[in-house]
């Protein structure tokens, strides 16, 4: 599992996206994909103004755990959500962690997605999360 985000990288995205944020102890992200996930929650603030993302976990892939309300709409409306998240999903697949370049991997085992250059020099990208 990814490391717990950076507080400071944490406080800005809330900053931003307040109660769309995920609380700090359910979000596990490297620095590479803040981008990615600030996308994310603004897109989702118009396309789905009622769902909220309760957990971010970078493990191989970005999981995003999502909740909308039970108000009775047809369940359909969840599947189409997931289905709309999974753009996300995909591009993490290949968006490094480290930097947030598009040459990112699978480093297999490790569930990690580094370029070649950050997986070269992952002890300077683990030290700066």
């Amino acid at each position: 599992m990814t490391d717990p985000i950076r507080p400071d990288l944490y406080q800005a995205l809330l900053a931003k996206h307040g109660d769309r944020m995920p609380p700090e102890s359910e979000v596990f992200l490297r620095r590479g994909w803040i981008s990615l996930v600030d996308r994310l929650l603004t897109d989702i603030a118009s396309e789905y103004p009622d769902a909220r993302i309760v957990g971010l976990c970078g493990c191989g892939w970005l999981h995003i755990d999502t909740s909308l309300p039970a108000d009775g709409r047809d369940w359909t409306r969840h599947v189409a959500l997931d289905r709309w998240l999974q753009r996300y999903v995909t591009e993490s697949l290949s968006t490094c962690e480290c930097c947030g370049s598009r040459h990112g991997r699978d480093r297999g085992e490790r569930r990690v997605v580094m370029c070649d250059e950050c997986e070269d020099q992952k002890e300077r990208c683990d030290a700066h999360g």
